[in-house]
């Protein structure tokens, strides 16, 4: 039998689990709690609910206007989560508190508050359900807690005026499970910032939960940030192979996306990550980046510099293959004997190490045929005979005058000049 939907005059609804067995409630009995005031429904002396099909009592706000501070308890009861549709369509409110204890916001249950301007989540929340804050377009910033776990469908739709979104980047490896257009046509949305990898999952039945059988497959649609084309800078921790590059995570901004920092602790660049962002000119890659895989950066032709990140020591065949970079440029620190070579960088014609770099080992520029200038700072003491091996069109090495005596000139090839500092 269909849930049947608590009409609006039905206001706002709590869901506490009682911290002691108080006595049962008559119906009809009012608190007011920082100025709202609450009036206890039902029977049932443990748990007060609106908007759903479990036994319990029912706590409903008649005058939720203004900044509403959901109360941390009530009665003698624990408050643990916003029922559902609670506070829907409720113009009137412009800020939410909710306190700690409660772990979820149902249903809903903020959805079409269009006069809801912040949100403060505690530290205890873990579940956004289906449509919980959709609709409210008066969001313009928005700071998810680091406990939450789901981020259920539509939890977020159409915040038309959300600019700004931080997903959780703290005390867990991976970050919410995001579901089926959690942030679609957020249309001001400009900036995503999500430190965590979130697990995305596909749409489900409606009633909020998640299972292992939700979790996208390579392939499957994502369409969480469907509908949002002003996004211009993201910061987002690399995906799972093949599975969710930026032109699936961002299907109508990735044309327009200027700028990704991926997210410390990421290891690899995945396989066509950056592929097909033609304003792309800057992507930021943290030291724990140890292997760029083929097409990581194809067809984006404003993408020309690169700084390599201190952990890389290996690019897969082809992983500059269609790309526009042109320079790359090697921190201090970087364990260059690890590097594997550069097979396949046919795009790249400028190196360029970085103060503090002090030897350049076999193969670092391996195979890199494009390759035409080399920069080498002060602190270089030696070059490997065999450190450019492979790169036929290289024309020039700037580079400390004391290393041009060293065997390592003689097996450039025809054509290299050497340039003093």
């Amino acid at each position: 039998m269909p849930r049947a939907r608590i009409p609006a005059v039905a206001l706002a609804c709590l869901v506490l689990l009682a911290a002691s067995s108080p006595g049962a409630v008559s119906w009809d009995e009012h608190d007011t709690v920082d100025g709202v005031r609450w009036t206890a429904r039902g029977t049932h002396p443990h748990c007060y609910a609106i908007g759903s099909d479990r036994p319990g009592e029912r706590a409903i706000a008649t005058n939720a206007t203004g900044r509403v501070v959901i109360p941390a308890r009530f009665r003698d009861g624990k408050v643990v989560s916003v029922g559902d549709w609670a506070f829907e369509g409720m113009a009137g409110i412009e800020e939410v508190v909710i306190p700690e204890g409660v772990q979820e916001i149902g249903a809903r249950a903020f959805a079409n508050c269009t006069g809801l301007k912040r949100i403060s989540f505690s530290s205890s929340v873990v579940s956004l359900r289906d449509g919980a804050f959709a609709g409210c377009t008066s969001l313009r910033e928005l700071e998810l807690p680091e406990t939450l776990h789901r981020v259920c469908t539509g939890a977020f739709e159409g915040c038309t005026g959300l600019e700004i979104l931080r997903l959780p980047n703290k005390g867990q490896l991976w970050g919410p499970t995001i579901s089926f257009r959690a942030f679609a046509d957020c249309t001001a949305l400009h900036t995503v910032d999500g430190q965590r990898s979130p697990t995305l999952a596909k749409p489900h039945a409606g009633n909020g939960n998640w299972s292992a059988d939700d979790a996208l497959e390579p392939g499957d649609p994502v369409n969480v940030f469907a509908g949002c084309p002003a996004i211009r800078e993201v910061t987002i921790f690399s995906p799972d192979p093949g599975r969710h590059g930026i032109a699936n995570l961002f299907p109508d901004a990735y044309r327009e996306i200027e700028r990704v920092v991926v997210a410390e602790g990421s290891f690899d660049v995945q396989r066509g990550m950056f592929q097909g962002c033609p304003k792309l000119h800057t992507v930021v890659l943290p030291d724990t980046v140890q292997t760029i895989y083929s097409n990581a950066f194809a067809n984006c032709p404003r993408l020309v510099e690169l700084r390599m990140p201190r952990g890389f020591n290996h690019a897969q065949p082809g992983a500059f293959r269609d790309s526009s970079v042109e320079t790359l440029v090697f921190p201090p620190g970087m364990q260059l004997s690890a590097i594997a070579g550069f097979s396949g960088c046919e795009t790249v014609k400028r190196a360029v190490f970085e103060d503090g770099t002090v030897y350049l080992p076999s193969g670092v520029l391996r195979n890199c045929t494009g390759l035409e200038r080399v920069e080498l700072p002060d602190t270089v003491r030696d070059v490997s005979l065999s450190a450019f091996y492979g790169c036929p069109n290289l024309r020039e090495i700037v580079a400390p005058a004391r290393l041009f005596d060293l065997p390592w000139t003689n097996q450039l090839p025809d054509g290299c000049a050497l340039v003093p500092r």
